[in-house]
C-alpha cells in the first residue's frame, strides 16, 4: 500500500493515516429537514394572509432562526467551535474525558430549553445514560457526544468518525480516558 501523508493516530484500536480533517459541515437530518419546512411553509402561509404586523412578525421568525442555525464545526487550536451564520462558539478541549458516536442521542433526550426539530436540536437537554448535555444538532443520527471537564457537548458533524480523530488528534494524539460505562438496559438506541 503506498505511504499516505499524515499522523499516524491510534484510533478505535486502528491507525488513523489519512490527513486530519479540521472543518465539518452540518447537515440537516430528515427529521430537521421535515420540520424546518413545515415551519418555513406555516410562517409564509402566516406571512401570506396577515397584516404588515403579522408579516413582520413571520419574516422575523425565520431570519432570526437562521441566525442560530448551525452551519459546520471546526476542531483546531485546541478548541471545537460551533459555526453559526455570523459567528462561532468555542469550548476548550483541555478536559476532555471521553468523545464517542452515539446516533440517536438527542431524540431520547428531555428538552430543558432550546428547541426540538425546526432548523436543529439546540439548547439544553436531558438523557438518562449521557446526563445533561448541550446539543448542536443538525443531524441526530450523526450525533457525537464529547464529555469535557465541566460540560458534555453534542454535536453532528457530516463525518462523526473523521470528528472524533480530529478532536483526539488536538490532543496529541492520545486516546481520552475511559468513559464510565453505560448501565446495564440504559444504552442509547436510535429512534
Amino acid at each position: 500500500a503506498p505511504a499516505r501523508d499524515g499522523p499516524e493516530l491510534a484510533w478505535y484500536g486502528s491507525p488513523v493515516t489519512e490527513p486530519i480533517r479540521h472543518r465539518f459541515s452540518a447537515p440537516w437530518g430528515p427529521t430537521v429537514r421535515a420540520a424546518t419546512i413545515t415551519a418555513t411553509v406555516l410562517l409564509a402561509l402566516v406571512a401570506a394572509v396577515s397584516n404588515l404586523t403579522g408579516r413582520l412578525v413571520a419574516v422575523g421568525m425565520v431570519l432570526g432562526g437562521l441566525l442560530y442555525a448551525i452551519r459546520g464545526y471546526e476542531v483546531r487550536d485546541g478548541r471545537i467551535r460551533v459555526l453559526r451564520l455570523f459567528w462561532h462558539r468555542s469550548f476548550e478541549l483541555d478536559g476532555l474525558r471521553a468523545v464517542e458516536p452515539v446516533p440517536g442521542v438527542t431524540e431520547n433526550a428531555r428538552r430543558r430549553g432550546g428547541i426540538g426539530g425546526v432548523l436543529g436540536y439546540i439548547g439544553r437537554y436531558d438523557h438518562d445514560a449521557v446526563g445533561p448535555f448541550t446539543s448542536f444538532v443538525s443531524d441526530p443520527e450523526r450525533a457525537v457526544v464529547v464529555v469535557l471537564e465541566k460540560r458534555t457537548l453534542v454535536v453532528s458533524p457530516d463525518a462523526p468518525d473523521d470528528f472524533v480523530a480530529a478532536v483526539l488528534h488536538e490532543r496529541g494524539g492520545l486516546e481520552p480516558e475511559a468513559p464510565e460505562p453505560l448501565e446495564p438496559g440504559s444504552e442509547v438506541e436510535p429512534a
